[in-house]
């Protein structure tokens, strides 16, 4: 799974049940706006000014020369309430979905806090630098663009010269078409210079605008492009509302046609593009601002950690690979140190704020033959190891933990293929879970560390239905504080992703955590991703409590006083 679908999921994830909540937030907004819209309408209106809404452009027109001086006075003031009014409601709409990423749902009513002390202004400061540095390079961009066009459509004709000629036209009036989008593209990544310093205004309320914009600069620098393409993913949405335009165009230009009335379908056609396009964005607009909140403060963590790497950059980086060999060489191992020393080395590291526990054979030990034979304790060894072979060894199991293949179709498949073992399979899949049984040593462990204060999480390859069912059963699985299991995000250790996806989900920081697993491949994968990882052999708990307080980790509960 890339990160784009990722954060999607994730955004659809932290809406659910506050779907209706997050459109009210942006019905108020944009109530806000159309009501400011309407006052400088009615204010042109006084002005001398008639207007009409133009249905097919979605826009005002006005019957007289618009720019004079009372118009743009009243226009600039219009842009002024705008600023003060609006401006700083999309950034209390933001704030209300950041909160939402962090399972707290406020009322409604969260999304007017900017207007208390500097967030009103600051807001409405980076609205105004936005837009004013957005249009200037706007121009910048769309001047060649706009002249060959204008040369081409002979909206701009040369001194001297008459009509251009239509081949030499129509190669103007291209090239400045593709001009004019590849300027369009080039305005949109460099629109998104803007886009941490949005949210930085919503978390980081102590930040200045001028840093808020500092930073954005900065750790959006190289990700431009993932943005722009990140917003164009959401572009299919669009196809609904292009799909009635396109059919109200062939009705009148068939049935209009042969009706002689080019009008028909008007009525019904806006209405209908009017009610799909509003369905769409009832959907689209939580959707897309959630997933953008999300994908903004994803890259400015990604800053803040490179930052922090850059800043515990090792003294000997520049050196050659044999001058660092022979370093460490020099360097006495953690059993010539003294107590003292190693001391000094846990006071030095990061502490350790995140214990990640995967679930099988660390906290449940996974015992096959064990729970056959309470399933099946008439069978045979050979029979319930025919059994084994046949239920838990086939490359399908993968595909369970993943999250693409239920439990049901997986059992229903393999009564497919062992018609004659159908029986014993269907009374498997009712009595597998008896495979699993609590580890007391490591149970007793994540309780003494919960005490402690240590953050829990959890990293696991395991099915839905049965990750379920487990955590009926046992309630210690529910003491965690979030993690990743492979069935929610069709992920499975050691794919890299997996972890990204836990570093990114609970926002934590990879040098801060612990995680424990029984696979070898699977602690390669943690410690690949900045893990510290350690690898359960037997489900002996010791090995682990030593390890844990050589990382400066308080395992007993007398060590928090």
């Amino acid at each position: 799974m890339t990160l784009r679908k990722m954060i999607k999921t994730e955004a659809k994830a932290s809406l659910r049940g506050s779907w209706g909540r997050a459109i009210l937030c942006l019905a108020v907004v944009a109530a806000v706006e159309l009501c400011i819209h309407l006052v400088d309408a009615a204010a042109m209106a006084l002005l001398g000014y008639d207007f009409q809404w133009n249905f097919t452009r979605m826009s005002f027109s006005y019957g007289q020369q618009f720019f004079t001086l009372p118009a743009l006075g009243v226009t600039a003031a219009a842009a002024v309430i705008w600023l003060l009014l609006a401006a700083p409601l999309w950034t209390g709409c933001r704030s209300w979905l950041l909160e939402l990423t962090d399972r707290r749902a406020h009322p409604v009513s969260h999304i007017f806090w900017p207007y208390e002390g500097k967030a009103w202004l600051r807001s409405a400061g980076l609205v105004m630098v936005t837009r004013l540095s957005t249009l200037i390079m706007a121009v910048l961009l769309g001047v060649i663009p706009a002249a060959l066009l204008m040369l081409g459509t002979g909206n701009l004709p040369l001194a001297g010269m008459g009509a251009l000629p239509p081949l030499l036209s129509a190669i103007l009036t291209g090239a400045g078409g593709i001009l004019a989008v590849a300027a369009a593209l080039l305005l949109w990544a460099w629109w998104q210079r803007f886009t941490i310093a949005r949210i930085l205004l919503c978390e980081k309320y102590h930040l200045s605008l001028k840093e808020a914009l500092r930073l954005s600069r900065r750790y959006m620098k190289g990700h431009k492009w993932e943005m722009v393409r990140f917003d164009l993913s959401f572009l299919p949405w669009a196809l609904p509302s292009l799909a009635v335009i396109l059919m109200t165009g062939l009705f009148q230009r068939t049935i209009g046609v042969y009706l002689f009335r080019f009008d028909l379908f008007y009525g019904p056609s806006m209405f209908l593009l009017f009610l799909v396009t509003l369905l769409v964005l009832l959907y689209v607009a939580p959707y897309y601002g959630m997933a953008r909140v999300m994908y903004a403060r994803y890259l400015y963590e990604c800053g803040q950690w490179e930052d922090g790497a850059a800043a515990s950059e090792p003294e000997n980086a520049g050196q050659t690979e044999d001058q660092q060999q022979a370093m460490e060489e020099q360097q006495p191992s953690d059993a010539d140190k003294t107590v003292d020393q190693l001391i000094e080395q846990q006071q030095t590291a990061p502490a350790i704020r995140n214990i990640v526990f995967d679930v099988g054979d660390v906290l449940l030990h996974f015992d096959i033959d064990s729970g056959l034979e309470k399933v099946f304790p008439d069978y045979t060894p050979e029979q319930r190891q025919e059994l084994k072979n046949i239920i838990f060894h086939a490359e399908t199991w993968k595909e369970m933990d993943r999250g693409t293949l239920s439990e049901s179709a997986y059992f229903d498949r393999l009564r497919q293929e062992y018609p004659h073992q159908a029986e014993d399979i269907t009374k498997a899949e009712k009595g597998w879970y008896e495979c699993f049984t609590p580890i007391a040593g490591t149970v007793a462990l994540m309780g003494r560390l919960r005490e402690n204060g240590y953050r829990l999480l959890v990293l696991s390859n395991f099915p839905e239905k049965a990750f379920q069912e487990m955590t009926r059963r046992y309630l210690f699985l529910r003491d965690f504080d979030g993690g990743v299991v492979s069935y929610q995000m069709h992920l499975l250790k050691p794919d890299p992703e997996i972890y990204q996806a836990l570093i990114y989900r609970e926002r934590i920081v990879p040098e801060e955590t612990v995680f424990v697993d029984d696979k070898l491949e699977n602690v390669e994968g943690a410690a690949a991703a900045g893990l510290r990882a350690f690898q359960l052999k037997d489900c002996q708990v010791e090995p682990f409590e030593a390890w844990l307080q050589q990382q400066g980790v308080h395992t007993t509960l007398e060590q928090t006083t």
